[in-house]
């Protein structure tokens, strides 16, 4: 739940539109209750939704306020995604 006067777009303005695993941390709770290794675990899982540059994660900020909001899609759409992501490391 959203508290009122603010919207989903205003929500992370501060941050650019992909952030890194750094910033989805703080996105998250900040640095103290978020770690990496949960942001990594979340990642790999599939709820939120990233793609890779070589070994490094880079995550569309709409992903992460999906996630918060619960708003994200099934989760054959985020098989697809992890489909593609593949196929695009594999180019690489």
């Amino acid at each position: 739940m959203q508290p009122k006067g603010i919207s989903k777009r205003d929500v992370f303005r501060k941050y650019p539109d992909v952030v890194d695993i750094h910033q989805l941390c703080e996105m998250l709770g900040g640095k103290k209750t978020m770690c990496t290794k949960t942001a990594y675990r979340l990642l790999q899982s599939g709820h939120i939704r990233s793609f890779r540059i070589g070994r490094a994660y880079r995550i569309p900020k709409i992903y992460v306020i999906q996630y918060l909001f619960g708003t994200a899609e099934n989760e054959e759409e985020v098989k697809a995604v992890e489909e593609d992501n593949d196929s695009v490391e594999s180019q690489l």
